[in-house]
């Protein structure tokens, strides 16, 4: 039989056990609510800092379109804004007024990276900062008129005419100015057609539209470039043949162009036809022999005709295009 102490120290222990459970259980769940609470708190204070920043993005986007409207009008009202402004740098950031928080801002940019010629697909962004808040609004801007294609230089007659293969060693081409109304700001060839006949099949012909240099003869610099085989023309016999360009760069107005015929093929692929004199063309040369020492006649004439586009700026300066508003990423 267990003792009278036996039962009184086992009747103790387990108080004792009770207790430590009992004591357990109010801190965990003090823990708990604790946690809780502080779980509770977190929540409540990121809502409110996604509230704040909901609000100042909707006021950065208020901002970034008021950059929008500003920055088209300062490019209204500057005849100049070509060369006022730098492609794709941003304007310093400034005030709307002193009771409105944050700054404005706009960039002008093309695709080309030139505002100074043609444009390609030329943006504003308006840019709004509120504190750590950056919104960007775009629109794309129109800036000029297009007209062409047309014929922008030639000399088309058939009469008595020399012809000569094209080598290595014999290149020929055109140094002219395009004939242009006074309103045209720059413009660009799209398309020649080469008065020639075939030469050896298989052969590669390369037309070059460069930058002359002062004694109107060709440079590497190239507007445009095209290689062309003498397999295409089918005809041959002399003929018209038509080579298109598609490059977007563009020439000023005032400036004319070396059109280049070059080869590097073994053989001929082509004999050109030109005019040797009697040729009265202003802004007008014939080019012709070793690509070392082309000479250069004003009275004679390669037979070509190129076609072109001229660009003028609209009247009342850059507008929006309609429909082409939206958000943009930050800079």
């Amino acid at each position: 039989m267990q003792s009278l102490f036996q039962i009184r120290s086992r009747n103790k222990n387990s108080r004792q056990r009770r207790g430590a459970a009992l004591y357990i259980l109010v801190v965990t769940m003090s823990v708990l609510i604790s946690m809780i609470g502080l779980t509770g708190m977190n929540l409540m204070r990121l809502q409110r800092d996604q509230m704040l920043t909901g609000v100042e993005r909707q006021r950065a986007r208020l901002l970034s379109r008021s950059a929008v409207e500003l920055g088209l009008d300062q490019l209204k009202n500057d005849p100049n804004w070509r060369t006022s402004y730098s492609n794709g740098v941003e304007t310093t950031p400034s005030n709307i007024h002193a009771s409105v928080n944050g700054t404005i801002s706009w960039i002008v940019q093309d695709s080309d990276g030139n505002l100074q010629n043609a444009d390609v697909a030329l943006q504003l962004l308006g840019i709004g900062r509120l504190d750590h808040t950056v919104q960007v609004t775009s629109i794309d801007l129109m800036a000029q008129e297009v007209f062409g294609p047309q014929v922008m230089r030639n000399y088309t007659s058939l009469l008595a005419l020399s012809s000569t293969p094209l080598t290595t060693t014999n290149f020929a081409g055109q140094y002219f100015k395009a004939t242009l109304p006074a309103e045209a700001t720059c413009w660009k060839i799209t398309q020649l057609d080469l008065y020639c006949i075939r030469g050896t099949s298989n052969q590669e012909l390369t037309v070059r539209i460069c930058q002359p240099d002062a004694f109107n003869k060709p440079t590497t610099t190239n507007y445009d470039l095209q290689t062309f085989n003498s397999v295409h023309i089918l005809n041959p016999t002399a003929g018209w043949v038509t080579i298109d360009f598609t490059g977007e760069e563009t020439v000023a107005s005032d400036d004319g162009v070396c059109l280049m015929l070059e080869t590097s093929s073994p053989a001929s692929p082509i004999s050109y036809y030109y005019k040797s004199s009697g040729v009265s063309q202003t802004n007008s040369a014939f080019l012709s022999g070793p690509p070392s020492g082309l000479t250069s006649s004003t009275d004679s004439s390669l037979v070509y005709e190129v076609r072109g586009v001229y660009y003028t700026e609209t009247a009342n300066g850059p507008f929006a295009e309609a429909g082409t508003w939206q958000w943009a990423s930050a800079p």
